[in-house]
């Protein structure tokens, strides 16, 4: 019977094979017929590297069924070896995350991605409290501070630039010391309306109750901006002819094609290796 070898960059050819033929055998007919015999090659076949002592028959392949072939050079004065999965090291891109900082009442949480921040709640009560500081006028929202401490304090650990303060802050003591003094100081009150007022108030119009599913969600989905601004149109067809190829998820895919560099066989090696 007849069945089609691909390659990467889209080169097919097609051979006869019989049932007994071993994987070692087509191999070695492919090198033959392409002129590559000094070279290793790979066979993948429905998302799995085949060895070579595995026949035609124990993949279950049939007429017309596509094999993809991997060709590396492989040194002519050099024996040929089996083909090993090789995994080369390369310096992994890194992919910057959304900042996360979480109260210890873990009622509210604040994502910095590039300097905007948007506060995410967990707790309805609290949400709709922040919503409306937002319609007040920074006297309005002093007052408010100044009433509702519990709040106040939780709003000092999560939004810049008193959060950053309090993160230089070496211990716990000093960090709930520096708390307890700005929100008891009438002038630091002040300044906390004046960067509420002015800062976030676009944010925090569209604050709402988000369940921890959608919380997941949402930082998943922050990710995958971040993911998605690295690459071009090129990678995204590599992307997707790696998932074919595969059968593994895109989004694993993703990852794993940016850490090896954007190498389409170092990522092949990678989720196969």
């Amino acid at each position: 019977m007849k069945i089609i070898l691909k390659s990467l960059s889209g080169q097919k050819t097609e051979i006869d094979i019989d049932n007994d033929m071993s994987i070692l055998d087509v191999k070695e007919k492919l090198k033959h017929d392409m002129n590559r015999s000094n070279d290793k090659i790979q066979l993948i076949f429905k998302g799995h590297r085949l060895e070579d002592t595995e026949t035609m028959k124990s993949i279950g392949i049939v007429p017309n069924d596509s094999i993809i072939f991997l060709f590396s050079k492989t040194p002519v004065n050099e024996p040929v070896y089996e083909p090993q999965p090789e995994i080369i090291p390369v310096e992994p891109t890194l992919i910057p995350e959304p900042v996360v900082q979480e109260s210890n009442e873990n009622s509210i949480q604040s994502i910095n991605r590039n300097g905007l921040v948007t506060l995410i709640f967990t707790d309805q009560v609290f949400s709709e409290y922040v919503v409306n500081l937002g319609n007040k006028t920074i006297e309005e929202i002093h007052d408010s501070l100044l009433e509702h401490q519990n709040y106040t304090k939780q709003l000092m650990k999560v939004i810049p630039p008193i959060s950053n303060i309090l993160d230089s802050l070496p211990n716990e003591h000093e960090k709930q010391k520096f708390i307890d003094n700005v929100s008891t100081d009438d002038r630091a009150l002040s300044n906390l309306s004046r960067i509420i007022k002015t800062n976030l108030s676009v944010q925090l119009q569209h604050s709402d109750y988000l369940s921890q599913q959608r919380l997941e969600s949402l930082l998943m989905q922050q990710m995958n901006n971040q993911i998605s601004d690295q690459l071009n149109d090129q990678d995204r067809d590599n992307i997707q002819q790696i998932v074919e190829i595969t059968q593994m998820d895109q989004h694993e895919v993703t990852q794993i094609y940016i850490a090896s560099g954007k190498d389409v066989n170092n990522t092949i090696n990678m989720l196969l290796g």
